[in-house]
């Protein structure tokens, strides 16, 4: 009985030691998976978040055997803050996504935290250089060299609710006198005109390019501002005046602070409380089925004094990408997972479930797209620009984060009347001022 006993014993020693053993085992597997922490645009429920989630997901699956991701993710201009915080607390994600051009880009730049993505392009054996637009990699040039890799672009459009235009008995407007009639007509009957307004300078500062882009000297300013550094110009405070007219005109919602920013400007046009938006792709997948029926897309009202007709261009840039952490990228036991996750998000098919899905425009290049796959409203969006020449904005060409953050700031005060044209646009060029002095630039 003792030496059953004894042997019991032993046997369960001898179980519990296979035990600990493989346990050891699969935690030391464990421990030889290379972590990764990376950073991206996802909220709730939109269908660019809802994609990546899906996407995000299968990486995790195909690359279970080595790879350990962490994903971190914030949303719309949330991801700045989330920044500041985590470049203050040295810790900064592996590969991050941010929007590109130096006004977003200058300060990870200077301050050496990104990799040339050169660097990365080197290693990889799927990403070449060609996969995208020169245009595309520009949005992330500075300094003679490429700091990230591009993924969504942008086009700007002017929606009109047909039904609300036919039930007042309107025409769409192709002239400012005309937008003011009817926003005259809209309004006395409880509809916001435009759904348009600024909150940190969004979606506001792209309809103040919208705008300048009807004027010659507009363009020549956007395009020469990252050497010049001058905001102060003619069309700029032409540009600026007329917003400040259309606020006083009742165009725009009577506050334009709660109604910026994307989704509550939008929200106003989408639940049919405005008549017109004006917005760009990334909104498009959010645009209600029934709404798409009914929406018709226009050129911009001509305004008094353009030169440029509206009805040739169409706002059309490069918009985000991804960035690599170039402390990580020194971790040379980190590379290789940097490489798969940039690799993947560079392939096509992330940029096809983007297209296809989430209904954004994307940049990389051979994708033969098909048309029968693309939500409405984005395929009514292409077809209306590709008939257009893509003109350029303030944001992609302002050359430091710094005057720009005030640029949007004090757009809000300008679309709200609490700063007049003058004073804006004064603003803007004392910051400029500023920062190039700080900077050592003559």
């Amino acid at each position: 009985m003792r030496r059953c006993k004894v042997l019991i014993c032993v046997l369960l020693l001898a179980s519990l030691s296979l035990t600990l053993w493989a346990g050891g085992q699969r935690e030391g597997a464990a421990a030889k998976k290379t972590p990764l922490r990376v950073l991206v645009f996802m909220g709730a429920e939109d269908p660019y978040s809802k994609t990546i989630r899906s996407m995000i997901e299968k990486f995790k699956a195909d690359n279970a055997d080595w790879l350990n991701l962490e994903v971190e993710s914030a949303a719309g201009d949330d991801m700045k803050t989330k920044l500041r915080i985590d470049i203050a607390a040295n810790n900064l994600a592996d590969v991050f996504m941010y929007w590109g051009a130096a006004s977003s880009i200058a300060t990870f730049v200077d301050a050496g935290l990104v990799l040339d993505i050169q660097k990365y392009l080197d290693v990889s054996k799927n990403v070449k250089k060609e996969d995208f637009s020169s245009g595309a990699w520009s949005m992330y040039a500075m300094n003679g060299k490429v700091w990230g890799l591009p993924e969504l672009g942008g086009i700007g459009w002017w929606a009109c609710n047909k039904e609300l235009f036919a039930k007042y008995g309107l025409a769409f407007p192709k002239t400012y006198e005309e937008l003011l009639a009817v926003s005259k007509v809209f309004n006395e009957n409880g509809i916001v005109p435009l759904a348009m307004g600024s909150k940190e300078g969004n979606p506001g500062h792209f309809f103040l390019s919208e705008l300048a882009c009807q004027r010659a000297d507009g363009v020549k300013d956007m395009q020469d501002i990252y050497s010049t550094w001058k905001f102060d110009t003619p069309a700029n405070r032409w540009a600026c005046e007329l917003i400040d007219d259309m606020r006083q005109n009742g165009v725009f919602p009577n506050d334009t602070v709660a109604n910026g920013d994307w989704n509550p400007s939008f929200a106003l046009y989408n639940n049919e409380k405005a008549a017109m938006v004006y917005t760009f792709t990334w909104m498009a997948g959010a645009m209600r089925p029934e709404i798409v029926e009914k929406t018709v897309l226009i050129p911009t009202p001509k305004m008094p004094g353009s030169t440029v007709d509206p009805n040739t261009f169409v706002s059309k840039h490069g918009n985000r990408g991804s960035m690599i952490n170039a402390k990580s990228w020194g971790d040379a036991g980190k590379q290789k997972a940097i490489v798969a996750w940039m690799d993947f998000m560079a392939s096509k098919y992330w940029h096809e479930r983007i297209l296809y899905e989430a209904g954004d425009v994307v940049v990389r290049q051979g994708i033969d797209i098909d048309e029968a796959k693309l939500p409405t409203m984005l395929a009514n969006v292409l077809d209306y620009s590709s008939k257009r020449e893509g003109m350029t904005n303030h944001w992609i060409n302002f050359p430091h984060p710094k005057p720009w953050a005030d640029c949007q700031n004090f757009l809000d005060e300008l679309f709200a009347g609490s700063m007049t044209p003058d004073a804006y646009v004064k603003k803007i060029q004392e910051s400029l001022d500023k920062t190039k002095a700080e900077l050592g630039m003559k």
